[in-house]
């Protein structure tokens, strides 16, 4: 499982975000493991939906976009 401390330091460490659709976001982090969000904005506030480790193809992108 995913915890909130893991979101948040996932959010808050340059993550990859991709917009998706729905107006939703995925956002991709390291947080001890690399994660993956998913969000909507409404105003200046992110509504977590979901979150998961992340699978290969995600993580094989974060590395390539991220480093």
């Amino acid at each position: 499982n995913i915890n909130a401390s893991e979101i948040k330091e996932a959010l808050f460490s340059n993550p990859l975000i991709l917009k998706t659709r729905d107006n939703r976001y995925m956002a991709i982090g390291n947080a001890q493991r690399i994660i993956t969000v998913i969000f909507h904005m409404f105003k200046d506030t992110a509504f977590i939906i979901t979150s998961y480790l992340s699978t290969d193809v995600q993580r094989k992108l974060y590395k390539r976009r991220r480093g």
